[in-house]
């Protein structure tokens, strides 16, 4: 590639014609991340007045951004997209070339879980979940530990509820990445109130008429409609049934004077296992020990099962599993499973690389230059900068552990892959950058500009 020209200004008026416009000096740089990261987007225009900035987000304008940088303090899925920024001032405005915020696939996390919710028999209402993660997101409702048929919304909606609703309630995200399970949340009912058979029965007992139910039930007591106590427990069935408890009021001829009511006894009902800490997936070098490990609650004694690419671990029954010195044969995918008496849930899948080396890192400071080159002329975009005594290659500028993958962009769109540090096109205006990328991480350099 032949040396470009640079331009080069006094340093005193840069732009001594241009002052009474807007001028984008340096544009936005296209960015890929992943979630939870810090990002900034900034932009270098001069202009006189002294200019205000807009910045827009896929072309709607983002409420209080108004700085020549703009900040995302820690990135979600529906911050990806594409930004610019109008440069304005009392002469007119210039608006900066797109910058795309990508991001690595990631795989779906909940940012909001569902809550337990107590409502009384024939009310409708809906459970929902908040997640992140690359699109498309799937969700799957469980009641019980047991799927819902055609429940695959964020949002579980129940129409006219009823006793048999009452439990407990779970919902699992799945992307192409991985998957996650909510929080285990309870449906419960307001208590009812139990008719009597009749007003009077010897000995203080009454008869009373217990509908058909699908989920545990108690019986409670109260002489003062305040102070409730548990005096039964009612056994699943599909139909009615009569039961005998004994009113604590005047036994004799006098109508006894105690008020019962039914409750859904879902704080009694066996807990399907919730995994509240999952495994995360490591990088790590050969020789180091690593550990994987799993917190779930839930009813009763938990029973723990690792896998390895599919495969049980034989041994691995714990909670934690420990590998005392990794080998490259330990690089695999891992998963647990969680189980107790009421079923079993499966943990998301942690992948584990066992590799020496280190992500890329940009040792010196690269220069953005600017190119003048005819449209449509050759070009050829490196990681390279001419010196007066020769000139700086890639290895100069960035140290790590090969191979390395390039992926090359123009105003924040790619235009292709390599596996060497530069990429033979041809010249079209706009900012030039490139992503260099090994198996331990990334780094993105701008290279510079066509004009």
């Amino acid at each position: 590639m032949s040396s470009p020209a640079i331009i080069r200004h006094p340093s005193s008026h840069p732009f001594p014609l241009e002052t009474a416009r807007n001028l984008i000096l340096i544009q936005p740089d296209s960015l890929s991340t992943t979630l939870g990261e810090v990002v900034t987007f900034s932009v270098l225009a001069k202009g006189f007045p002294v200019p205000a900035y807009q910045w827009s987000k896929d072309s709607t304008p983002i409420a209080g951004a108004t700085n020549s940088s703009l900040l995302i303090a820690a990135v979600t899925a529906t911050d990806y997209g594409s930004y610019s920024v109008t440069v304005k001032n009392s002469v007119g405005s210039s608006t900066s070339q797109p910058a795309v915020l990508g991001g690595n696939p990631v795989a779906p996390s909940i940012i909001k879980q569902p809550v337990s919710q107590t409502i009384n028999k024939g009310d409708s209402t809906s459970l929902s979940v908040s997640a992140d993660g690359t699109s498309p997101l799937q969700f799957q409702w469980r009641k019980d530990g047991q799927n819902l048929p055609q429940a695959t919304n964020s949002t579980l909606v129940i129409t006219d509820a009823k006793l048999s609703d009452a439990g407990y309630y779970q919902v699992t995200v799945t992307n192409p990445y991985g998957s996650v399970a909510s929080d285990v949340i309870s449906l419960d009912f307001r208590p009812l109130e139990i008719p009597r058979l009749a007003t009077t029965y010897a000995n203080g007992v009454v008869k009373l008429l217990i509908p058909a139910r699908t989920t545990p039930m108690r019986v409670e007591e109260s002489q003062d409609l305040a102070a409730w106590a548990r005096i039964e427990s009612i056994p699943l069935t599909g139909i009615e049934v009569i039961v005998d408890v004994y009113d604590r009021g005047t036994v004799g001829s006098t109508a006894f004077n105690d008020f019962f009511r039914l409750v859904p006894d879902v704080a009694n009902a066996t807990q399907l296992p919730r995994i509240i800490g999952q495994p995360p997936s490591i990088i790590i070098n050969p020789g180091e020990p690593f550990q994987l490990s799993v917190t779930a609650n839930g009813s009763g004694a938990m029973a723990y099962q690792w896998y390895r690419n599919g495969a049980s671990i034989p041994n691995e029954i714990k909670s934690t599993m420990t590998i005392a010195s990794a080998t490259t044969n330990d690089t695999a995918t891992y998963y647990v499973i969680v189980g107790n008496v009421a079923g079993s849930v499966k943990s998301q899948e942690a992948n584990v690389k066992v590799i020496s080396g280190t992500a890329p890192r940009l040792k010196r400071s690269f220069a953005f230059i600017s190119f003048y080159y005819n449209k449509g002329t050759p070009f050829t975009v490196e990681i390279v900068q001419h010196i007066v005594n020769g000139q700086l290659a890639f290895s100069d500028f960035v140290d790590g552990t090969g191979p390395f993958t390039f992926i090359w962009y123009r105003d924040g769109i790619q235009i292709g892959t390599s596996t060497v540090p530069e990429f033979k096109t041809t010249a079209i205006s706009g900012v030039y950058s490139v992503l260099v990328k090994n198996a331990f991480g990334s780094l993105t350099i701008r290279i510079g500009q066509v004009m």
